[in-house]
């Protein structure tokens, strides 16, 4: 779904380089990425279940440092910044985690409004307006009182989206969005990641195997090989099914309810 001409230049938010990940002193997970991500850009990073996408976003946003290699946001060395310049680049992304990871004693108007609360000057009435406006964004005004216990987990999915939404990050990051949705819920949550490129301009990284979404929201997609521990290719989703590499077909194939009209 691109926003520009395909020979307009983007400027790179997100650059990787030579990056190789792991945990102590367990063999790299992934090892020598190579990829930027462009302004505006809607992101998918695929591959099979403990192929290391987790873990690459882990390293994106910061909670995983890596073994070897770089990685950048906006043109900074994330984990060589000075704690005060890291956490002016952490500002200035958003993060929906799989779980929703929620506050469960809070109201969804209160989950939302917590980051307000710590990282801006905005006074009470304030804080109210802009979250109550970000719940709007995602189609969470009539629930903006209740708490996540009372709430379906395609609403739990959307108010976590709303809260990483609240400062105006420049870039999102979702891990497995649709993980656990029916796919009428899985649906409206791929129309809403549209919806907050076109309307707020953001770039979306998008950790996901569910197929249906890659391709109806997807610009590019890293595939990760989890045989080869590193990339296995980079481009287009239909481009990459249309490349004559048995491996991605499989994985781009294997079940039969995408529509490609």
């Amino acid at each position: 779904m691109e926003t520009t001409g395909p020979q307009e230049k983007r400027r790179a938010l997100i650059d990787v380089r030579r990056l190789a990940i792991g945990y102590g002193n367990e063999p790299a997970i992934m090892r020598n990425l190579n990829f930027s991500v462009s302004a505006g850009e809607i992101f998918i990073i695929m591959g099979g279940s403990g192929c290391g996408k987790s873990s690459l976003l882990r390293c994106l946003i910061g909670l995983l440092r890596p073994r070897s290699g770089e990685v950048l946001l906006f043109g900074k060395k994330l984990n060589d910044a000075a704690p005060r310049e890291r956490d002016a680049l952490l500002r200035r992304i958003g993060v929906m985690y799989q779980g929703g990871a929620l506050w469960s004693s809070m109201t969804l108007l209160e989950n939302v409004s917590l980051p307000l609360e710590e990282y801006t000057t905005l006074n009470a009435r304030e804080r109210e307006e802009v979250a109550r406006c970000k719940l709007a964004l995602v189609g969470l005004s009539a629930a903006a009182e209740k708490y996540p216990s009372e709430i379906s987990g395609g609403m739990a999915k959307r108010a976590s989206i709303a809260r990483a939404i609240a400062l105006d990050p420049e870039i999102l990051f979702f891990d497995e969005p649709g993980a656990g949705l029916d796919p009428i819920a899985s649906k409206e949550l791929d129309d809403l990641t549209l919806n907050i490129r076109e309307s707020l301009g953001t770039t979306i990284v998008i950790v996901t195997h569910e197929l249906d979404s890659i391709f109806a929201v997807g610009d590019r997609a890293l595939f990760l090989d989890a045989k080869t521990k590193t990339a296995g290719a980079l481009g287009a989703p239909r481009e990459l099914l249309a490349s004559g590499r048995e491996d991605i077909r499989r994985f781009l194939t294997r079940a039969g309810t995408m529509n490609f009209s």
